[in-house]
């Protein structure tokens, strides 16, 4: 398969319509659904720290596992999510480098608004919420962990306060 496939799938399920909301709804808050597979979803949770983000990322498949990811800067004009098997929202939480601690690695991730334009920067918890979130080498690191995501782009499904 071309390189280019995958990107160019991604932007046409994204580009068409969607039955989510037109609502203001605050990056912290915001849920999403995988457009591939509707038991898997993300959604951003609060975190404190060094981090890059007021914001960490929950991923969780259809098979009920989660995956957390902190933000990152790449060495190219990119976001990376780097993955973790603790939830960077837990009490004394700290990365590791040890690879058992980050079984997905580092994975670019790109976030659109309703309009499809990219949305340049790090998440952070009180900016509005993307629409799109693409995270186009998630599908082929869960395959080797046999926790299997067709692809790896989620649309906003709706505005949901975690309480504390």
């Amino acid at each position: 398969m071309p390189p280019a496939f995958p990107f160019a799938v991604a932007m046409l399920v994204m580009a068409s319509p969607s039955a989510a909301p037109q609502t203001a709804c605050r990056t912290s808050d915001a849920v999403y659904t995988s457009v591939a597979d509707a038991n898997a979803s993300m959604r951003f949770r609060p975190v404190t720290g060094h981090f890059l983000s007021d914001v960490s990322l929950e991923l969780t498949t259809a098979s009920g596992t989660r995956y957390w990811f902190v933000f990152d800067g790449g060495s190219a004009p990119s976001i990376f999510a780097i993955s973790t098997s603790k939830d960077p929202a837990a009490a004394h939480f700290a990365l590791s480098d040890s690879h058992a601690d980050s079984p997905l690695g580092e994975v670019p991730f790109y976030a659109f608004d309703r309009g499809m334009r990219f949305l340049d920067g790090f998440p952070r918890s009180s900016d509005p919420a993307p629409h799109y979130l693409f995270v186009p080498d998630l599908s082929d690191k869960l395959w080797h962990l046999r926790d299997p995501l067709p692809m790896g782009m989620f649309r906003f499904a709706r505005c949901e306060a975690r309480t504390p």
